[in-house]
């Protein structure tokens, strides 16, 4: 990260109402924050990777639904993440 080896990022993703965003995070966040990071320093790095699989989840899910014909209130799930940034 930011061409340091001395920075590590832990971090969990819970979903709620249903695994979709936890799982989605799960994969995507890692690229973004891997992509952001030789950019940006570790901690602006560690939001915009946050912000980015937000706005690309959000998206994804509303193709999903037009896709699909889901009535919003009846798909909408989400995740709670916690990360830690050690340098």
């Amino acid at each position: 990260m930011c061409n340091e080896r001395d920075i590590h990022v832990f971090g969990t993703f819970d979903g709620h109402r249903g695994a979709a965003a936890a799982e989605f995070s799960a994969r995507a966040f890692p690229g973004f924050l891997q992509a952001i990071s030789s950019i940006s320093s570790p901690s602006s790095a560690l939001f915009e990777a946050f912000v980015t699989t937000n706005i690309v989840f959000r998206a994804e899910v509303g193709l999903y639904r037009k896709s699909k014909r889901v009535i919003q209130k009846d798909w909408h799930p989400g995740c709670t993440a916690a990360a830690a940034l050690i340098a």
